[in-house]
């Protein structure tokens, strides 16, 4: 079956506009090997933490929840002391706080084909043993309090 210019058209725009107001999520990935967290953002979620995986190694899932690039940036930001490389994070207290506020508080549905989240029990005992060992900068602490990302 072939279209018209002008179905065609209409068709390409339709694809376009849905393209826009498909649902962005940001992920908050755990790479096995050295425990470093990737904040990403993707409309494809489930092909992009495979493709990660292929060139990461082993992941695990902590946390998903709406958002585009602007949030995911904001959230870069938030943690930028934390950066170790591109949108790789290491996993201190103000950030595991902040995922387990996420999937405490954002409740997101898991997209078909994702691997099962990292425990919730487990995050919240990873970061009552942080609470225990050390505390955040003075500076990340007071971002933190005024930040308004999740």
């Amino acid at each position: 079956m072939f279209l018209c210019d002008v179905h065609y058209d209409g068709a390409v725009r339709w694809a376009a506009e849905i393209g826009r107001t498909a649902t962005s999520l940001i992920y908050y990935a755990r790479r096995e090997t050295d425990s470093l967290i990737k904040i990403g953002t993707s409309r494809t979620v489930t092909s992009r933490f495979a493709a990660l995986e292929r060139e990461h190694g082993p992941l695990t899932l902590m946390a998903l929840h709406q958002g585009a690039h602007k949030e995911e940036h904001a959230i870069h930001r938030l943690f930028a002391e934390l950066r170790m490389e591109r949108e790789w994070f290491r996993p201190e207290l103000p950030l595991m706080e902040f995922i387990l506020k996420a999937r405490v508080q954002l409740k997101p549905r898991i997209p078909e084909g994702m691997p099962e989240q990292f425990d919730l029990f487990e995050i919240e005992r990873v970061v009552r043993r942080m609470k225990r060992q050390n505390r955040p900068s003075q500076a990340l602490q007071s971002r933190l309090r005024s930040a308004d990302v999740v």
